[in-house]
């Protein structure tokens, strides 16, 4: 079996393929919120007990910043807010062979043939985050392949804000989807991609280390 393109890259390169071509050099690492929100995510449906999800997340992560206990209490105090679908599986590995990608879906259902994501970000006032769509279509993929099921619904829960957005793959995903996996492609093949416009350079860590405009391969640069 060959290796498989990770889900998360075909996001990152949504982001910036710059950005995802010098995480991959230094390792991609699960941010802070990323823990917690997975956490807090994997008790919805039950009571969230803000003392027990915490010690579970020092667990996971022992030297995590004693401030994100205020984060984790913010997330559960929204999520209380509303109630949860439960699912009857959770950290399920899925597969494409076609497209050569795989990943961990959160939370899938076998019986309703649905499955779901938890994001660490804030919900847009409508619908769900570009990036997220395109997570569902890529994870879609995936999930029909590995079970065999025609997925009837796939949904984003925005774990910050204690809101669940349902979300079909449209046509423009599944072409940005098209897009950004090539670009991975050329990325695992060692070529330094050019700057998108629009990228979020004044928050990226690798800013100045963009290349230039046009996409290089790395041989050239050394």
């Amino acid at each position: 079996m060959s290796k498989k393109i990770p889900v998360s890259y075909i996001s990152l390169a949504y982001r910036c393929p710059v950005y995802l071509f010098h995480s991959k050099k230094r390792g991609i690492i699960e941010s802070e919120r990323s823990i917690v929100c997975k956490q807090v995510a994997s008790h919805l449906g039950d009571s969230l007990d803000p003392v027990a999800i915490w010690n579970e997340i020092k667990i996971i992560m022992p030297d995590i910043s004693p401030k994100m206990e205020n984060f984790c209490l913010e997330c559960i105090i929204q999520c209380n807010n509303r109630v949860w679908d439960k699912y009857s599986d959770a950290q399920v590995r899925v597969r494409s062979e076609n497209f050569g990608i795989s990943g961990i879906v959160d939370k899938m259902d076998s019986n309703e043939h649905t499955f779901a994501i938890s994001r660490s970000s804030k919900a847009p006032d409508l619908g769900v985050w570009r990036v997220d769509a395109l997570r569902i279509c890529a994870y879609n993929f995936c999930v029909e392949e590995t079970t065999g099921w025609s997925v009837k619904k796939a949904r984003v829960e925005y774990i910050p804000s204690g809101i669940m957005r349902e979300c079909k793959p449209s046509l423009r995903d599944r072409r940005t989807f098209l897009q950004m996996l090539s670009t991975v492609k050329n990325i695992e093949k060692g070529t330094l991609p050019g700057k998108p416009q629009n990228a979020p350079c004044m928050n990226c860590e690798y800013n100045g280390l963009c290349g230039g405009e046009k996409p290089v391969r790395l041989s050239d640069l050394l």
